[in-house]
């Protein structure tokens, strides 16, 4: 079972991701934006070692690290082009009334192209977490 489903929007791309932690809702929510932005089968499919890259947010809310988690990676992805498949969070924590996320972005060096979709920017308006029975659901709406 796939961690987020998509959801109808006129314009753009919306999604809500789900997790058993906050860690997994946003790594799933991630996901969902690669898998819209990229062929993830084309990407594991080439033979190119796998590489990663650091992506360290800060934000006064866990929905705005969310949003800042998202943006780097889309980030990451559009100015280097980079073939990116997965996101992992090694470590969320608070100080302070601060939420901080330390996570690991995996991608391919390769010359195939590999992109579907172009995704402008990911909004906060009607960015919502939400938990429920001991699980994390966040709907995310992005500009395409």
């Amino acid at each position: 079972m796939k961690g987020f489903r998509y959801v109808d929007h006129t314009a753009d791309i919306a999604f809500i991701a789900n997790g058993r932690s906050i860690e997994e809702c946003i790594e799933n929510a991630c996901a969902a934006m690669l898998n819209a932005m990229l062929d993830l089968p084309k990407i594991s499919g080439t033979r190119a070692p796998v590489k990663s890259m650091m992506v360290n947010e800060s934000a006064d809310s866990l929905e705005y690290l969310t949003w800042f988690t998202l943006e780097h990676v889309l980030e990451e992805v559009d100015e280097k082009g980079l073939n990116a498949f997965e996101f992992r969070v090694d470590r969320l924590f608070e100080v302070k009334k601060k939420h901080s996320l330390h996570g690991r972005l995996y991608y391919k060096d390769s010359d195939v192209d590999c992109r579907l979709l172009s995704i402008k920017a990911v909004t906060p308006h009607g960015m919502k977490l939400t938990k429920k029975a001991g699980k994390y659901s966040i709907k995310v709406t992005a500009d395409v």
